[in-house]
């Protein structure tokens, strides 16, 4: 099944998922704690709190300096993470995707119907992409700065616990479907809904 701008005749809805609100809200929150604490684990296990240790070294203006860059860059990820999901839908849907806030919640939504691939690489590009690249600069740059890095590392893995749901209930159900995210509701579409599981 191939994207659909609208929802085919003989689909219907399979599951849908509100980030926003209930029992998905507290498991997206609790897979982003379990996440950020595992990242943090590992970092106490393998690096003795070495970015700690250098930032904590810094004299007082460079540790506000440090401080403003880590806030700086938080913003950018965050930005560069929700573009990408929207530069992706619009590649494969053809169609603007809508940005929007709500709270404190950024989220980025299509109207279109995307095929079971499509939505499964839009969904985890981004996560997968700043996971290579932050790793990459954890690696090269100095250890003030690798800091910053590994922070965002923390963030980028802990701030796709809604993502890392989504697919994981996706790749649950079987291939012929549809997917329709605004952002804050995902819909699941298939041709035979019962033959799908919840």
């Amino acid at each position: 099944m191939r994207n659909q701008p609208e929802l085919p005749e003989g689909y219907g809805r399979i599951f849908r998922l509100n980030t926003k609100i209930g029992e998905t809200r507290r498991n997206v929150i609790a897979i982003s704690a379990v996440l950020c604490g595992l990242m943090v684990l590992i970092q106490l296990v393998t690096g003795d709190l070495i970015y700690t240790k250098a930032v904590f070294s810094l004299i007082l203006p460079w540790k506000i300096l440090w401080v403003l860059a880590l806030l700086a860059c938080s913003g950018a990820y965050l930005w560069l993470h929700l573009h990408l999901h929207g530069f992706l839908m619009r590649m494969v849907s053809g169609e603007a995707p809508v940005y929007g806030k709500n709270g404190f919640y950024f989220y980025v939504g299509s109207e279109t119907y995307f095929d079971r691939l499509s939505y499964m690489v839009i969904i985890l590009a981004p996560v997968t992409v700043s996971y290579v690249i932050l790793l990459l600069l954890i690696q090269a740059l100095p250890i003030e700065l690798a800091a910053i890095a590994f922070i965002l590392q923390v963030l980028n893995i802990g701030f796709s616990g809604r993502d890392l749901l989504i697919a994981w209930r996706i790749i649950r159900t079987y291939d012929e479907i549809l997917v329709k995210d605004n952002g804050i509701m995902l819909t699941v579409f298939g041709e035979n809904e019962s033959a799908f599981p919840v």
